[in-house]
């Protein structure tokens, strides 16, 4: 099956309707563009583009048997079929066959959940700026999507007035986190991040939350300010606020939590005399040994640099973003998100230009899913973060196989009694025989042994029981609810920090309340766990 192709069967449900209220024309049309593929929908060359379109406007403008608006029940397929590479040609077919874009459509179909249609937008708004990357016109082309989607988010607003104006503000604010990111200038063996490189939303103010510790201070003062008071050395608490990186904060947390992990993280961190932040990254480092040698033989630049020098100014910018684009609570734990986003840019860059596609428990395996967005720091794996942040790999990983991923037991960050981070160190004074899998060799192997095996993580949990101060523990789940940092959707992942274990309980810190320990029993730890990951600090 071809990469355009997506197989599925799609029937049509035909009625009988009694009265004029239902176009039959309408119906009739749209009939034959499921049924002229075969009871499939394929998408196999470039003659289909248009019934892809075609089959999209009619998925919004579909009607039900007495002739009341719907959404057709085949909008999220059809959708699907849109591949990176053909998505702006799609794009402008719809666009200019049916007089609005495919956004437009998607923002007023109201029918459908608000984080439904965030997800359809940003889905193809990341697939349109990998298209553009591709061609080499990255920057002027998704420019050109940004300005037309946020004309048409007006013209919608102004159509259907202020009773809308709440939500079509929330997918505005939710989709431009994707955008306006640019990966700053590299010298000798280090990657210069200036304010360019600092995400930044495309529209409205820059102050950070009326919660932020900057948020009252000008720009000025904070960059004539900037001292041990709020780079110091020593990485706190940090809550999880306006971006997907989960799977980092919760990783920091359980380095955090481990006896040496405080020195290792700050060895990564080096103040230099002009005020500026160089954070080095082990990981990193090993990724570009892996493969400067088969550049040079291409003749073709590593893009990974492993360094990160982040100036004054961008540092100052980070500081009046904080709660929107990073972390909220301290500011050296900001400075590791800002060189994760850009190392994972680099990588990126580096993934596409060799056309590299890596398994799970690689690093090429979690990154590659990835660049297509303008996003680079949301979504991701902890002992991807684990690697990158120590250079160590993780011993034991458990993944959800694919199978049990539907009966997973969803968690709710409300349900389970919480204490808070004094009473947890108060309280406790801060033989597997499964057959494992290992991570493909000729890529960069993250983690050791892999198990899909459910019955293993129960076995796990003995294993590294007594060990928490030796080991970063992390587990993954799935969303009952959406989540507080804006991105986490209900049915989407989220990462937490593993901080004790017990035989009847597991302590787990959620980055976004990371000081509220979380107590959960040991069997919906189970239940609920989609991935867990150990590694030996």
């Amino acid at each position: 099956m071809s990469e355009y192709s997506y197989e599925k069967n799609v029937r049509f449900d035909s009625v009988l309707v009694k009265g004029d209220s239902v176009d039959n024309n309408k119906l009739k049309k749209k009939e034959k563009l499921l049924f002229d593929t075969n009871n499939s929908v394929k998408a196999t060359n470039s003659n289909n583009l248009e019934q892809i379109a075609d089959n999209i406007w009619n998925d919004v403008n579909e009607t039900n048997w007495v002739g009341l608006p719907t959404t057709g029940d085949n909008l999220e397929t059809h959708l699907g079929l849109i591949s990176s590479d053909k998505s702006i040609e799609i794009y402008n077919i719809y666009k200019e066959k049916h007089g609005e874009t495919i956004f437009s459509s998607i923002i007023t179909e109201y029918g459908l959940p608000i984080n439904t249609r965030i997800k359809y937008c940003k889905d193809l708004f990341n697939k349109m700026a990998k298209n553009a990357i591709a061609n080499g016109v990255e920057k002027d082309s998704v420019k050109a999507i940004q300005k037309e989607f946020y004309a048409e988010l007006k013209v919608q607003k102004d159509k259907f007035g202020p009773a809308n104006a709440d939500k079509l503000n929330e997918i505005a604010s939710k989709l431009q986190r994707t955008f306006n990111y640019e990966l700053g200038d590299r010298v000798d063996d280090t990657r210069i991040v200036d304010t360019d490189s600092i995400s930044s939303k495309i529209t409205g103010s820059n102050s950070a939350s009326n919660n932020s510790s900057t948020q009252s201070m000008s720009l000025v003062d904070y960059l004539n300010n900037i001292s041990n008071t709020y780079i110091d050395g020593v990485l706190g608490t940090s809550n999880q606020q306006g971006r997907g990186d989960c799977y980092f904060l919760a990783t920091v947390n359980s380095i955090r939590n481990t006896t040496t992990g405080q020195e290792v993280l700050q060895k990564n961190i080096k103040k230099n005399n002009d005020g500026s932040y160089t954070v080095t990254f082990p990981g990193a480092l090993e990724v570009k040994k892996h493969y400067e040698p088969i550049c040079r033989k291409k003749g073709i630049e590593c893009d990974v640099t492993g360094k990160y020098k982040i100036t004054k100014e961008a540092i100052a910018k980070a500081g009046t973003l904080v709660g929107q684009s990073y972390s909220k609570g301290d500011m050296d734990v900001v400075l590791l998100e800002i060189a994760m986003e850009n190392y994972r840019k680099e990588f990126s860059l580096l993934c596409q230009k060799l056309d590299i596609k890596g398994e799970f428990g690689t690093a090429e395996g979690d990154q590659s899913p990835y660049a297509s967005e303008n996003n680079y720091l949301s979504g991701g794996y902890p002992f991807d973060a684990m690697f990158i942040l120590t250079g160590k790999k993780s011993e034991d990983v458990f993944q959800v196989s694919d199978e049990d991923r539907p009966n997973v037991k969803l968690y709710d960050s409300n349900k389970y009694p919480r204490i808070s981070r004094a009473e947890f160190d108060r309280k406790f004074n801060t033989g597997m025989n499964a057959q494992l899998f290992r991570a493909n060799t000729k890529s960069i192997q993250e983690c050791e042994n892999i198990t899909e095996d459910k019955s293993d993580l129960n076995k796990l949990l003995d294993k590294y029981s007594g060990k928490e101060n030796e080991f970063v523990l992390t587990f993954n789940v799935t969303c009952a609810k959406d989540g507080p940092d804006g991105e986490t959707i209900a049915g989407g992942g989220h990462a937490l920090s593993v901080l004790k274990i017990t035989s009847g309980e597991v302590y787990v810190a959620n980055p976004w309340h990371p000081d509220e320990i979380e107590i959960i029993p040991r069997q919906d730890f189970i239940d609920m766990s989609t991935g867990f990951a150990a590694a030996k600090m």
